[in-house]
């Protein structure tokens, strides 16, 4: 016969640490980076956030009071220490398609450096070109432009005159055109004795009045062919005058920042611009007019015309000395992938590109992304977009409207590429959840690491907590105990 079970002693019902072991801390003194019991959990971590893959993301599953944001957050700094500092990025205005401003993309530090040179040239410029204009030759070279196309006006309306002498008219200018006066006796003929003209010289005059036409209408379409030629002419000239002011400026730029192809590209772009727009950087010419005072008032808001070479610095790695750790503790649409701005002018909502925000998918880029699943999965549209990003490797800024086609209009910007490790904390439920219903999480977090509630009591996990301890202790500014 077995014997029966014996009852335990109440001293066995429970584990007390013996204060007479010596449990050395490991190393000089307590850190936070000691994670208890989680070397699994650990090395999962490790892996996937040094693998350099747009799929191999990670899903930490575990309940809250594991450590595990602590650990993932100590590793991820780890890494990115070891990781260069990312580009700056910047919106700029798209001359082509103003609706889809472009984006600029800095080493650490050139991005500040190039918005302060753009602000620079602005400045310049609206010093050098209209001092370029006050030379006197560029007045002779105009006047010398205009006397010609005005003797050639001139002699197009003497020959005008000629054919129509012969076909006994008089022309007289007016404010709507030329009015064609017959000519009786070889003097125009008033209106008194034009009614007193038999009938069929009447008909007649009017028949020849309408067959002059056609010289008529040729006279104003080479007339206004001049005019165009003209303003061509001025506009070229203006063009030329002004191209020596700013080449040289815009030069230095070029040659400061040559090793940024899509830069160049821009600053070549701004300096067309530029010379398309002479009559912005020239005093205007009628200052000092009389102006209705509400007509003013609606002009005073109106957009600055240098805001098109202004430079909208959205992520500034200036100040960072490694790679980025971002923790999204509040991953809605426009926190997590950015948004456009708008003001309100005279009851209707404006924007443009300096009004473009990056979100901390674009300002993680090049390092990592801590979130919450659950909040991710709550949140209207994220997690669609946020899969969408991880695929594409860039990042669309546009209205959650825009996205479900609620809304329609406003800008849209170019999309910017992004490099960023997504890690998503959340329960083992959860895990399993989006593993059996989205057949896209399986293929873009395909590692994960388990954090288990309860650890094995040993001599290193024992001295590990007392570490912990101490050194939130220490932290907290608590009495020993």
């Amino acid at each position: 016969m077995a014997p029966s079970p014996q009852p335990l002693p109440p001293e066995a019902l429970r584990w007390r640490c013996d204060l007479g072991e010596a449990l050395p801390m490991d190393g000089g003194g307590p850190t936070d980076e000691k994670f208890i019991g989680q070397d699994r959990a650990e090395r999962a971590l490790a892996f996937g956030l040094e693998v350099r893959s747009a799929e191999f993301n990670v899903y930490i599953a575990g309940p809250p009071g594991t450590g595990r944001y602590t650990m993932c957050r100590s590793i991820c700094e780890r890494i990115a220490r070891g990781r260069g500092v990312p580009g700056s990025v910047a919106f700029v205005h798209n001359f082509a398609d103003p609706e889809r401003p472009l984006w600029l993309r800095f080493p650490p530090g050139l991005g500040r450096s190039f918005r302060d040179d753009m602000e620079s040239l602005v400045t310049e410029l609206r010093d050098v070109i209209p001092k370029a204009f006050e030379d006197e030759s560029h007045d002779a070279q105009r006047k010398e432009v205009i006397e010609s196309i005005q003797g050639r006006q001139q002699e197009l309306l003497s020959q005008l005159e000629e054919r129509a002498r012969t076909a006994g008219f008089a022309i007289r200018p007016g404010q709507g055109g030329f009015t064609l006066i017959p000519l009786i006796g070889g003097e125009p003929a008033t209106e008194e004795g034009f009614e007193k003209l038999a009938q069929e010289e009447k008909e007649r005059i009017a028949r020849a009045r309408n067959a002059f036409g056609e010289h008529v209408a040729d006279f104003v379409k080479r007339t206004r062919a001049l005019e165009k030629e003209l303003r061509g002419r001025i506009r070229e000239m203006e063009k030329d005058i002004a191209l020596t002011a700013v080449r040289g400026p815009v030069d230095d730029l070029r040659e400061k920042y040559r090793d940024f192809k899509k830069v160049i590209e821009y600053l070549d772009k701004v300096r067309v611009h530029i010379l398309e727009n002479l009559q912005h950087f020239r005093p205007p010419e009628e200052e000092g007019q009389p102006q209705i005072p509400f007509l003013a008032m609606r002009r005073g808001p109106e957009e600055d015309p240098f805001k098109a070479y202004a430079v909208n610095l959205a992520v500034d790695t200036s100040d960072m000395d490694c790679a980025p750790v971002v923790f999204e503790s509040n991953p809605n649409f426009s926190n997590l992938f950015g948004r456009v701005e708008r003001r309100a002018v005279f009851g209707a909502y404006t924007t443009d590109f300096t009004m473009v925000r990056a979100g901390s998918m674009i300002a993680a880029s090049g390092g990592f992304l801590i979130l919450n699943a659950l909040d991710v999965l709550i949140s209207p549209g994220v997690w669609p977009a946020l899969k969408r990003a991880i695929r594409a490797r860039c990042v669309r800024i546009e209205d959650l409207g825009e996205t479900y086609g609620w809304s329609q209009g406003g800008i849209k910007p170019e999309p910017v590429p992004v490099d960023v490790k997504v890690i998503l904390m959340g329960s083992p439920s959860l895990y399993y959840l989006l593993l059996q219903h989205d057949e896209d999480f399986q293929k873009l977090f395909k590692v994960k690491a388990d954090f288990s509630p309860m650890i094995d009591r040993t001599a290193e996990s024992l001295r590990d907590f007392r570490e912990f301890i101490e050194f939130h202790r220490l932290k907290s500014d608590l009495l020993p105990f």
